[in-house]
């Protein structure tokens, strides 16, 4: 795991991501794309008329970074496994903290 987050986080800073050794969560543009892309049309319509630019990165940052984790620290593939339910959790734990429990809900909803 150790190695794994290691070469994911260079990775990460290669492409002008960031990493947060503490609390071991880095953002990798790449994947925020991804899900911006990926996004249901009605998660979609909430995120680009109801949140401002910064609860639109904070949002999208938390699902990148719970990605990340999961991806790193479960077994893969990680969709429709426990690492899928740590990701959905730890996702809308970093988004409830960023953009408020109210918006969180209606997006995680959406999604």
């Amino acid at each position: 795991m150790a190695k794994e987050f290691g070469l994911r986080a260079l990775k990460a800073w290669m492409n002008e991501g960031t990493v947060d050794l503490f609390q071991r969560l880095f953002f990798e543009n790449e994947i925020y794309e991804r899900l911006l892309a990926a996004m249901s049309p009605k998660e979609r319509q909430i995120y680009d008329n109801e949140l401002n630019n910064t609860q639109k990165t904070l949002y999208l940052t938390s699902a990148v970074q719970a990605y990340i984790y999961a991806e790193i620290f479960y077994d893969r593939p990680v969709r429709n496994r426990i690492g899928d339910a740590v990701k959905h959790s730890m996702w809308n734990a970093l988004s409830t903290s960023r953009i408020g429990e109210e918006l969180t809900k209606k997006l995680t909803d959406a999604h």
